[in-house]
């Protein structure tokens, strides 16, 4: 009862302790009622250093956890650029690969090209040579074939004439079409009626010839 006097907003001290010692009788019991106030201010001030300490322990736990949210928060930011990071350098990685794909790609199709230029180079050398040989011996059966393959190939090194090998080669191969020509038409312009059949067979291979080279060849 008194606990709840002292705690209302109206408390006045002056009623309280006339309530306590309406007479001057009743300041006999005035110890009595001091060692009572004593153990009240005594219970409020333990209820009150109990309170303290609840508020201190809980305000330290509550910065605890607080330091504790702070440093997970900061562990996941370093997570999360730590996924960036990979995730960049992976994209990185693949934009190189296709780079290294592409250059690869590229070189491997202008390899493929150089390949197929060279076979048509040995093949036109070797055409050439044997182009040679059939002209030597007139078998211009032989000629008309190599000429056929000739025309099938050199074109593809017109591009390359300013390579002195290539220029050479594609010289050579005019000046024995030239020459060629001039056998075939010296063989015709000297062509006797009378000849034997063998003379004419060597004629008709001519015309193999004439018309391998072109129309303009008679």
């Amino acid at each position: 009862e008194e606990h709840s006097a002292f705690d209302g907003p109206d408390f006045d001290p002056i009623a309280f302790i006339n309530t306590h010692f309406p007479t001057e009788q009743s300041l006999a019991n005035m110890e009595v009622v001091m060692g009572r106030l004593r153990l009240k201010i005594r219970k409020i001030d333990d209820e009150t250093a109990k309170i303290v300490r609840t508020q201190a322990a809980v305000r330290e736990q509550g910065n605890e956890e607080l330091d504790a949210a702070k440093k997970h928060i900061a562990e996941l930011f370093a997570k999360i650029h730590d996924i960036k990071d990979r995730a960049d350098a992976s994209e990185r990685t693949v934009q190189e690969i296709c780079r290294d794909i592409q250059t690869l790609d590229y070189a491997k199709k202008h390899l493929g090209e150089a390949v197929d230029t060279l076979k048509k180079l040995r093949t036109s050398v070797s055409a050439l040579e044997l182009l040679d040989a059939a002209m030597d011996s007139r078998d211009y059966s032989k000629a008309a074939q190599v000429v056929h393959g000739l025309r099938g190939t050199l074109p593809h090194f017109e591009q390359f004439r300013d390579i002195p090998k290539v220029r050479e080669l594609l010289d050579k191969s005019h000046d024995m079409e030239k020459l060629l020509e001039k056998f075939v038409i010296d063989d015709f312009q000297m062509v006797d009626p009378l000849a034997n059949s063998r003379s004419f067979v060597r004629l008709q291979s001519a015309c193999l010839v004439a018309e391998a080279l072109g129309p303009d060849v008679l």
